[in-house]
């Protein structure tokens, strides 16, 4: 079994030139108020662990947290220096609307605010191998030769014991 790797995108190459426009989903960054539902849509969907990154997103300011919305329903997440600077993720999308452009629209924007942050690059923490040729294609991202997240950014982390 191949193990994950981080993933590198040039913020240079990103531009609103080729994005898509979805009418029917909203992508911008969350609210303070909406903190404690992103985070609790998060937990149940995707675990603890995720939720504490997206938690994490919440505080300072501007916020790190990009929510997507369909209907007036959250249908999708994505942080950056939730744990990291410069590391963008976690990236999560509903069950029920991934296939619909959802993801691309989310990390596209992600890299778009980082960019106006001032980050030359990005870099996606813990991408599998079945989920890099959809980060190739949404951001022209390249995997980091080697690298190897649970030695890395997060060696040592806790464990929950169920």
């Amino acid at each position: 079994m191949d193990c994950a790797h981080d993933m590198l995108v040039r913020l240079a190459t990103i531009s609103n030139d080729n994005e898509r426009e979805e009418s029917e989903i909203t992508v911008r960054l969350a609210y303070g108020p909406e903190m404690e539902l992103t985070v609790d849509w998060v937990k149940e969907r995707f675990g603890s662990g995720w939720a504490s990154e997206v938690s994490q997103a919440f505080y300072g300011h501007p916020k790190r947290c990009l929510v997507a919305i369909k209907n007036e329903k959250l249908v999708g997440v994505c942080a950056y220096d939730a744990s990291y600077l410069g590391v963008a993720g976690p990236l999560g999308v509903d069950e029920l609307v991934r296939g619909q452009g959802v993801g691309e629209l989310l990390i596209r924007r992600t890299m778009l605010e980082m960019k106006r942050r001032g980050y030359g690059y990005a870099i996606l923490g813990w991408i599998t191998p079945k989920a890099q040729p959809f980060f190739e294609r949404a951001v022209g991202a390249v995997v980091i030769g080697e690298s190897d997240p649970k030695n890395e950014f997060f060696q040592g982390m806790l464990k929950t014991t169920a």
